[in-house]
């Protein structure tokens, strides 16, 4: 379990990078969480129809994801919370007839989000995250050169 938490002993310029993508996802995340949380089961219209458990969950996932995001902390379980936000917002906005790229209703917003932290399950968050610091780094592949 804990190699799960182990990141990859990237380079310093992959590394940074992943700091730079880390750092301004996680801030969103948390800024588009956190008025929900004055009302976490309610934030949206009750006609909507999802249930409040949901509606917190999905404010979990923004904001506790989103900090786990910026600090590269327990960084696979904060990029499966956003993924599972994010997941759920496109769903929702696919089954209301978003086109994918619109002003308001769209939801490329929610699919870059997604992406990034997919990207983010599989590259680990870097050497400069908390991860790293406190769980030590796994041992790069020797055959990829991006990863010395």
């Amino acid at each position: 379990m804990l190699n799960l938490l182990k990141p990859i002993d990237l380079s310093a310029k992959a590394s940074t990078g992943l700091l730079l993508l880390r750092l301004l996802a996680g801030s969103a995340m948390v800024l588009h969480g956190l008025p929900k949380l004055g009302n976490p089961t309610g934030w949206m219209p009750a006609e909507v129809g999802i249930p409040g458990f949901l509606l917190a969950l999905v404010v979990l996932g923004e904001v506790a994801g989103g900090l786990g995001l910026l600090l590269g902390a327990l960084s696979p379980l904060a990029c499966l919370g956003v993924a599972a936000a994010m997941g759920g917002a496109i769903w929702f906005k696919i089954q209301n007839g978003a086109a994918f790229v619109n002003q308001s209703e769209g939801y490329s917003y929610p699919a870059l989000f997604l992406a990034v932290a997919v990207a983010l399950i599989f590259t680990g968050p870097g050497r400069f995250s908390l991860d790293a610091l406190v769980f030590g780094k796994a041992n790069a592949p020797s055959s990829d050169p991006a990863l010395q």
